[in-house]
């Protein structure tokens, strides 16, 4: 029954063939063909399919970029789809972003791009607002506002910091957020941190064990979500060690593991990535001699050995700070000349270097620019 009513739709193919056509085709497509019968609809809504063309998106060799821009003299926000080849739009091709996100928007540099996992994008700012936005179908939710408490007089908030992830054992999905603090009086001294979950399928935040193994570092520019578990960079004050600290999104516990030891020798800054499904340290300085990079890679997944020094790039005469990464293995280096916006895109495999101009700014001020990789998903986040 279930194939006859298949083949009203398009002659008298099996409906293992039209399937297999559909998972081919954008989600604006789809989105369209929902509304041809009834059995396209109940096909293109089903979780087999709609997991079926994930999987075909993740695979594609062909990959887009999600570019964000912040123009700080004109205090708006320009946001497009890119190749990842050729750094050009995307015909026929707009994003918006939501309109809960306006609010956001007016921060600038406290606004953070995490994603995608599985198509899904969250956004925040530095305090309580926070956005899952498929950028494919157009859905987004804003999260409830958290129970975080006013902070008590006498203290101070040292910062937060966010992740977002997917519970495999669930099939949901999970913002955290951990606020540090630490008393007024002694910005050098002790932290406090507390920690909530916030989950999808109930929509509420809850409490989680404050109690850190150790404290964060890095801040929340890339996405660290890999293997069902969220990653920072952190310091154990007490074994005087760089870690990566961890959050499994299934069993909701921290753990952590130690980074290379060279890794932040001669370094002035470092930032933590996935590329290519392997967690990556990137660390660069600022030298006379111009901008330094050194790349590392854990090959295998939270074993310590593993870590490798894949590359070193560099000395660049601008000052560079990367924005991202691409779906193979592209790392995206930010500069800004004058008024122009500047990327450099630098293949980790083939150890290739290629410059793009983006265009001009107004007033040659930019800040908060994001290189994310886009991802076609049918998932809902309703």
């Amino acid at each position: 029954m279930r194939k006859e009513r298949m083949s009203c739709c398009w002659g008298n193919l099996p409906e293992e063939l039209v399937a297999e056509i559909l998972l081919k085709l954008p989600v604006k497509s789809l989105l369209r063909f929902k509304c041809v019968c009834k059995s396209w609809y109940a096909l293109i809504k089903g979780a087999n399919f709609v997991n079926q063309h994930l999987c075909y998106a993740n695979t594609s060799s062909s990959g887009s970029l999600i570019f964000m821009l912040y123009d700080a003299a004109s205090r708006k926000y320009g946001i497009s789809l890119v190749s990842d080849e050729t750094l050009k739009s995307v015909p026929s091709a707009q994003l918006k972003l939501p309109p809960s996100c306006e609010k956001l928007a007016n921060w600038g540099d406290l606004f953070t791009f995490l994603g995608p996992v599985n198509g899904i994008y969250c956004i925040y700012d530095e305090y309580s607002d926070v956005v899952l936005w498929n950028p494919s179908t157009k859905e987004f939710r804003h999260l409830p506002p958290t129970d975080q408490p006013n902070i008590p007089r006498g203290e101070l908030s040292a910062g937060v910091n966010t992740g977002f992830g997917f519970d495999p054992k669930t099939n949901d999905y999970k913002v955290i957020r951990i606020m540090t603090y630490c008393y007024e009086k002694y910005i050098d001294g002790p932290r406090f941190h507390r920690a909530e979950l916030y989950t999808l399928s109930t929509d509420a935040w809850s409490e989680l064990d404050p109690l850190l193994p150790c404290q964060i570092t890095g801040l929340d520019i890339h996405n660290g979500y890999l293997s069902g578990a969220y990653h920072w960079l952190a310091y154990d004050n007490t074994r005087k060690k760089d870690l990566v600290l961890s959050f499994d999104m299934a069993d909701e516990v921290f753990g952590t593991f130690l980074r290379p030891a060279a890794f932040e020798e001669d370094s002035f800054a470092e930032e933590l990535l996935v590329i290519k499904g392997s967690l990556t340290l990137i660390s660069y300085d600022h030298k006379e001699i111009g901008t330094c990079f050194v790349i590392w890679v854990m090959k295998e997944y939270a074993v310590e050995e593993s870590w490798t020094k894949l590359a070193s790039i560099g000395p660049f005469s601008e000052c560079l700070i990367p924005v991202g990464c691409g779906k193979k293995h592209e790392v995206f280096l930010r500069t800004a000349i004058s008024n122009e916006v500047c990327l450099i895109r630098y293949d980790a495999k083939s150890r290739e270097l290629a410059k793009f101009q983006l265009g001009k700014v107004t007033g040659g001020s930019v800040i908060c620019f994001h290189a994310v990789i886009y991802m076609e998903s049918l998932v809902s986040i309703k």
